[in-house]
């Protein structure tokens, strides 16, 4: 409800705020993605039309299938780093997001090799066997992550996403007017251009509002101010 009031303000700078205007938002947030349709009624209040429906695929399981290609790469035990070595774990997370997951857009052209440096993770070489760290240390202990590896990190979980707003434009007796992507991780610019890419010609408006991740709360103030605001679920 909280999102739905802030994303009204939107629908109205877009002149699309007429009685019978629906819209889904889609929160994506770091463990579940979850979302509802909503239609404006009369007095500028909103009704739920459909149940809201949701799945276990925000953007943390970004960062899992990030360690799963570490454990693919060096050895399948790597996998345990998070609960054996767990602050090694979240820096090592904390790199990706802010070297490859955040800046990735989903296109080529903007996509700039990156490499980890092996020898600087004592948690991970610990788990090198003698095969893998020969090879490794032929490559001087760096690991590629090249477009198409990346790629492949996002796409269970956007796919996913992709799935769930299809279902939801599938069960509206309405045509949507607007997507509004909210929460974490819809700060995504490969999700953005995902969205974009399936649904572009079947909604007026996809929109991510300023700062994603604070509209809930921001929608909150708004919509305490406004009690009433939604009619019916």
């Amino acid at each position: 409800e909280a999102a739905a009031s802030y994303c009204m303000k939107v629908l109205d700078k877009h002149h699309l705020n007429s009685v019978g205007t629906s819209f889904l938002i889609c929160d994506c947030g770091g463990d579940t993605v979850n979302m509802m349709t909503y239609e404006i009624l009369n007095g500028n209040k909103l009704g739920v039309i459909t149940e809201r429906i949701g799945d276990f695929c925000g953007g943390t399981y970004v960062d899992r299938e990030f360690i799963r290609y570490i454990s693919r790469s060096v050895d399948s035990t790597v996998i345990n780093l998070r609960e054996k070595h767990y602050p090694q774990y979240e820096i090592l997370v904390y790199e990706f997001c802010r070297h490859v997951k955040i800046p990735f857009t989903g296109n080529r052209d903007d996509f700039d090799l990156f490499c980890f440096d092996l020898e600087t993770w004592p948690a991970i070489k610990q788990y090198v066997d003698q095969r893998t760290k020969m090879d490794l240390e032929s490559n001087d202990w760096l690991l590629y992550l090249n477009f198409e590896t990346v790629k492949q990190m996002f796409d269970p979980a956007v796919d996913r996403i992709i799935r769930l707003i299809d279902q939801q434009l599938n069960s509206n007796v309405h045509d949507l007017s607007a997507i509004f992507l909210v929460g974490g991780f819809s700060s995504s610019e490969y999700l953005h251009l995902r969205v974009k890419e399936e649904f572009s010609s079947k909604v007026r408006l996809i929109d991510v509002p300023q700062r994603p991740s604070t509209v809930i709360v921001r929608g909150a103030v708004e919509y305490g101010l406004k009690i009433g605001t939604i009619k019916t679920r």
